[in-house]
């Protein structure tokens, strides 16, 4: 069985790819399901309907999927499609320990056939455009007057703390996010 199921269209902020031809070219290339994905990163962007102030970057709006729409369309195209391909409901979670709720909220509220777990940032700074990067050299800093190798952790090398990256369970990076007990 054919299948993508890390599908970015039109309601990602890093996409411009129509849903619709999104799902036409996944049939021409005999693909029998697919799952869109469309990017949500709490922490550094808010929901269309949040009420918040929607920035902007590039020219193009830097807010999570439009749910109400999006799972609209979904809907749409599973109807019309339907007999030719599966298509299913799902995001991108852009996962960090604070925003751990408010994703537990929007899948509860908008029930999801397939989800991804990203670590797209730590502390709201992202890594894609090195803004995180800088922030450790800032941080760097900070070994040399408590000897741990960072201000957020009690771990005193470097290599331990990236080396624990993700714990499923908690959803977080053990070390650099402090864990609760």
């Amino acid at each position: 069985m054919l299948t993508d199921y890390h599908v970015h269209c039109e309601f990602s902020d890093d996409s411009v790819y129509p849903m619709e031809d999104v799902v036409r070219d996944a049939i021409g290339l005999g693909l029998e399901e697919i799952c869109f994905t469309d990017h949500v990163d709490y922490g550094i962007k808010v929901d269309w309907d949040s009420g918040e102030e929607i920035r902007w970057r590039n020219g193009e709006p830097f807010a999570n999927v439009d749910y109400p729409r999006y799972f609209a369309k979904i809907a749409d195209l599973q109807e019309k499609y339907g007999d030719r391909i599966r298509i299913r409901r799902g995001l991108e979670l852009g996962v960090q320990s604070h925003t751990i709720d408010r994703y537990n909220r929007l899948t509860e509220k908008y029930p999801l056939d397939f989800a991804i777990l990203s670590i797209h940032q730590v502390h709201d700074q992202e890594f894609w455009n090195g803004e995180f990067q800088e922030g450790a050299r800032r941080r760097s800093t900070t070994r040399s007057t408590t000897g741990r190798c960072c201000g957020w952790c009690r771990v005193s090398s470097t290599t331990a703390c990236w080396s624990t990256w993700i714990s499923l369970c908690g959803m977080t990076r053990r070390g650099c996010i402090p864990l609760r007990r």
